[in-house]
């Protein structure tokens, strides 16, 4: 089951990205082809399926990408935990700089 993400104009021909499981297809509005598909987390990949080259492929790809058609998740569980633990030493700091400065 695919999800639209929306419209994007390149080269001025019209295409729709498609999210499909964790990357997204790109057809081509004119013919209702799917031409190609990307992925972008957690590494940049690009498959084509249709007359389309790469370079092509990739412009596409990062046109959706800057147009905001995507949806961007951290990378993995481990740097949700590095950014909670950053955040609390931070609390602590703004706790210890606070307490310094009400006994002085």
């Amino acid at each position: 089951m695919s999800r639209s993400r929306g419209m994007i104009q390149v080269s001025d021909v019209s295409y729709r990205i498609d999210r499909v499981g964790r990357g997204y297809e790109i057809v081509r509005l004119l013919d209702d082809i799917t031409i190609g598909s990307f992925q972008d987390n957690p590494r940049w990949a690009v498959v084509c399926d249709g007359d389309v080259d790469e370079h092509s492929l990739r412009a596409i790809a990062l046109a959706a990408v800057r147009q905001g058609r995507t949806v961007w998740k951290p990378a993995s569980a481990t740097n949700r935990f590095v950014f909670r633990r950053l955040n609390r030493m931070a609390r602590q700091l703004v706790l210890l700089v606070t307490f310094h400065r009400s006994v002085t």
